[in-house]
């Protein structure tokens, strides 16, 4: 039901009628959420439901990189990457091909070169 809620771009619907009276908020209704926003561009709404996932996984950072990517907000991209990469957790080839797009738009080439040889290292080659 959410996912029609966000195909239909009723973001409103998705969040008051459809999240709101689940009984129970899996990680899966998180994600599917935190995906919602992020495609819909409301990254405001995003990040607060973010927040809210109580235990983050891979695929809720990197819809968040992702997200920032395409609103062009390299900064948080570059944040949330690093935070990622604190925590000891291995990013995705999503969130990786997120942070390298990002790189390239905003001229962190020094970045991209040292992300380029983490993903060498970790094989994503």
């Amino acid at each position: 039901m959410l996912s029609a809620c966000f195909r239909c771009d009723d973001v409103n619907f998705a969040q008051k009628v459809a999240f709101s009276r689940m009984p129970i908020w899996d990680l899966t209704s998180w994600n599917v959420m935190l995906a919602g926003y992020a495609k819909a561009g409301e990254l405001e709404l995003a990040k607060e439901v973010f927040e809210k996932i109580p235990i983050k996984d891979d695929v809720s950072r990197s819809t968040m990189i992702s997200g920032f990517v395409q609103k062009g907000d390299f900064e948080e991209t570059f944040r949330l990457f690093r935070e990622q990469r604190n925590l000891g957790l291995t990013p995705n080839d999503v969130s990786l091909t997120g942070v390298l797009s990002a790189c390239a738009h905003a001229g962190a080439f020094k970045f991209g070169r040292i992300l380029h040889g983490f993903v060498e290292k970790a094989g994503f080659g």
